[in-house]
């Protein structure tokens, strides 16, 4: 905390001295669960900007990142179970969470006209969908929050893009100096024990026995990605390769008892994949669409598992066969009143591979929003429904039998109320329901209503 007052004091001081423009917001959030009342979110997020435009040709940027948890987290734990000494510990009965968010420089016509250099922790936008777009994967995924779909954690990049003269075509190169890893959250940690549970030899696997080999910070293990894009006919098309390691881990070790059956331990790893994508975007005037399509892939990956006493056997976690997410999506604003944007995915930010419990998934998400009192009043329905997968319900002899055993669905109503442009307030409720074979319809005991404060500055 000191750390972080004496940073906000040095960067407010530099923007008085140096004229910078400040921004930012907090927003309060309160998730209360519908199933046994219990707070599943109750936090505070926010960001404080600095922003300074030098010159014509040079921007800069620092953003301040922080989360406070309103309920004792403890330490070591990672829970609400704290130690004794805990209860002492200001960071434990009231947790806050502090991180530099982005900083980084954007220089314009380096060198050369056309050519723009950036530098620094920043989050780079790659490809066009909005929100299930397969190609972005610069950036690691931010789990932290399970229902934040596709938010991202901001890297430490250099990156150079060119733009021909007298027209809009480019080609740009990314280097990260090391791969960022994804943060978790409880979700994902209860998925990966679940898939170690796997009969006859497995039964149950012993509390906070994993551990995490992360990517070694040297050049072997950078990420590489260039992109070419021009527009054609009104469509503007780009095409990307890169190739990283990847931010979610596999199992690559287990180890096994041999008597009871339990996991006694079982390490994660990283490995390095691939990706060569395109992208497309149109705007027709009357409606906006997009479409993405990424092939992924990897040398084959393997799990080890030590069974005590028996032996050791090895399986493929994830195969080298090449596999593809995609999405197709529009938008449209229907006047001042109406706006709708549908999307359709086949390949969720954590599914991998065309076999195994983790393999891609389908889905289809709609958003509908209505507004009123000159923007004011916003009343938004949220639907997203997930089938396991649509090639095999298509080519199953009974397709509703197919989805009806392999789906998951969400929904949510919004109330968004704007008393001014600085304050937003909004409260709705997210419903879920499906089979244990579908991503969304696992979590359908998380159903939850929500209250939210935003104020912008």
């Amino acid at each position: 905390m000191k750390r972080f007052l004496l940073v906000s004091l040095c960067l407010i001081a530099a923007a008085i001295a140096y004229s910078l423009d400040i921004d930012g917001n907090f927003m309060t959030e309160l998730r209360i669960s519908l199933e046994d009342g219990s707070y599943v979110f109750n936090q505070e997020n926010g960001t404080l900007a600095f922003e300074h435009q030098v010159d014509d040709n040079l921007f800069a940027m620092a953003k301040l990142r922080f989360r406070y948890f309103n309920s004792p987290l403890g330490l070591q734990s990672g829970s609400s179970v704290l130690s004794v000494s805990e209860l002492s510990v200001l960071s434990a009965i009231g947790p806050v969470e502090i991180s530099l968010d982005e900083a980084y420089f954007e220089y314009t016509n380096f060198l050369v006209d056309g050519l723009d250099i950036s530098m620094g922790k920043q989050r780079i936008q790659w490809g066009t969908a909005d929100v299930l777009n397969p190609t972005d994967i610069l950036n690691s995924l931010d789990l932290s929050d399970p229902f934040d779909f596709g938010r991202k954690i901001p890297c430490i990049a250099a990156m150079l893009r060119y733009t021909f003269p007298e027209s809009e075509a480019f080609i740009l190169g990314v280097w990260e100096p090391f791969s960022p890893v994804a943060r978790s959250n409880p979700l994902v940690a209860m998925g990966i024990e679940a898939g170690l549970v796997q009969p006859p030899a497995i039964s149950a696997v012993n509390a906070d026995s994993g551990t995490v080999l992360t990517p070694q910070p040297e050049l072997s293990n950078s990420l590489f990605a260039v992109k070419a894009g021009v527009p054609v006919a009104g469509f503007d098309f780009s095409v990307n390769f890169v190739t990283r390691i990847s931010d979610i881990p596999l199992v690559s070790a287990v180890a096994v008892d041999g008597f009871g059956g339990n996991v006694t331990s079982y390490t994660l790893s990283y490995y390095r994949e691939y990706e060569a994508g395109i992208d497309v975007v149109k705007d027709w005037n009357v409606l906006l669409t997009w479409a993405e399509v990424a092939v992924f892939w990897q040398d084959a990956q393997t799990t080890e598992t030590d069974i005590f006493g028996i032996g050791i056997s090895t399986a493929t976690a994830l195969p080298a066969d090449p596999y593809v997410k995609y999405t197709v999506g529009f938008d449209k604003q229907f006047g001042s009143f109406f706006y709708l944007n549908v999307q359709y995915a086949h390949g969720f930010f954590t599914e991998r591979g065309n076999t195994g419990p983790g393999r891609l998934q389908d889905y289809c998400m709609m958003r509908f929003e209505t507004r009123l009192f000159d923007d004011r009043l916003v009343i938004g329905l949220t639907g997203l429904v997930n089938v396991n997968n649509m090639y095999e319900a298509v080519a199953s002899d009974d397709f509703f039998g197919y989805i009806a055993d392999n789906y998951g669905v969400l929904g949510g109503l919004e109330i968004v109320y704007k008393p001014s442009l600085s304050v937003k307030l909004s409260m709705g409720i997210m419903l879920f329901e499906g089979t244990s074979t579908a991503n969304i319809g696992t979590m359908k005991d998380s159903d939850f209503v929500y209250m939210k404060a935003e104020f912008f500055y």
